[in-house]
């Protein structure tokens, strides 16, 4: 049939695509900069440094290593200035 309506009008075919945002995470909240992405796939793993955060400032917790897990981080993180800031 050539993907003609037996009408004579024409066949339309609809794909609809899902895509599934809670597979991953999006960047860590907070003040971080220098990020490399603003989404991260499942699984996926970060090193949070003293350059992800505003000058003068370091990770709350130290250098940290951070895996995305079914949409969310395994742990939070934040800035606080440092013992020396700039």
């Amino acid at each position: 049939m050539s993907g003609l309506h037996p009408q004579g009008g024409a066949l339309v075919i609809f794909d609809i695509v899902s895509v599934d945002l809670s597979a991953g995470c999006a960047k860590p909240e907070g003040d971080l900069v220098n990020m490399e992405k603003q989404f991260y796939d499942d699984g996926e793993t970060i090193s949070i440094t003293d350059r992800n955060c505003e000058t003068g400032y370091v990770p709350s917790s130290g250098d940290i290593t951070l895996t995305c897990k079914s949409g969310q981080w395994s742990k939070e993180i934040s800035c606080v200035p440092g013992l020396y800031p700039n």
